[in-house]
């Protein structure tokens, strides 16, 4: 038997019932939708909060654990992608607290939250040993908000680190530097800064830079 060629379809008019009962089921289909959005940022607004009590009591464990479970809800959120790097650096899980970080990074536009993110990762980058991706955090950060007054304490005693290691030549430039960000700091009203400058850290540098 010969086998007929298939061809479009026989248009048929979408009756007004049938155009009525599409539209009803997709509004039912966006309600939902909604609904469903709005538990979800329910149950992620929940767990965010969760996870701050369990940081304000020192429970990091717990707090990671709130953390990981509202970022699957929302992992577009900057802050909370900030907030779980902080919680890795309390457990010292460095390389976990960078990715965060530049999560955060990616998803944040304003610029003196920026700083701070900068400043947070700048720390883990010391503390994996990466000192010269850690500078370069500082410096970035202290360009976005001159006002950050931790970025600028940190990055001072960094400075002040590498005076003491630094070839004789090369000790004044480092020590001035430090300087200049601890002072700065403090004229920012931080009191750490200001107890740098004061003590042992102004006479060490003050040996050299004279």
């Amino acid at each position: 038997m010969k086998r007929s060629t298939l061809g479009p379809a026989r248009y048929t008019p979408t009756t007004t019932s049938a155009r009525n009962e599409r539209r009803e089921a997709e509004r039912l289909a966006a309600l939902q939708a909604e609904e469903r959005r709005l538990h979800s940022r329910s149950a992620f607004e929940e767990l965010a909060r969760q996870a701050e009590t369990a940081v304000r009591r020192g429970r990091w464990g717990d707090a990671l654990a709130a953390y990981d479970r509202a970022l699957e809800l929302e992992s577009g959120d900057a802050k909370t992608w900030n907030d779980r790097g902080h919680v890795h650096s309390k457990l010292e899980h460095w390389d976990a607290a960078a990715s965060d970080y530049g999560h955060a990074l990616e998803l944040t536009t304003s610029p003196t939250e920026q700083s701070l993110v900068h400043g947070n990762r700048a720390f883990v980058y010391r503390r994996l040993g990466r000192e010269e991706e850690a500078l370069a955090e500082y410096n970035r950060a202290v360009e976005l908000d001159g006002t950050n007054m931790l970025a600028l304490y940190n990055r001072g005693f960094l400075y002040f680190e590498r005076s003491q290691e630094a070839r004789f030549g090369e000790r004044k430039r480092f020590c001035e530097l430090a300087m200049a960000d601890l002072r700065a700091a403090c004229d920012l009203g931080d009191e750490d800064g200001c107890q740098a400058v004061r003590d042992g850290l102004n006479l060490s540098c003050r040996l050299v830079m004279h």
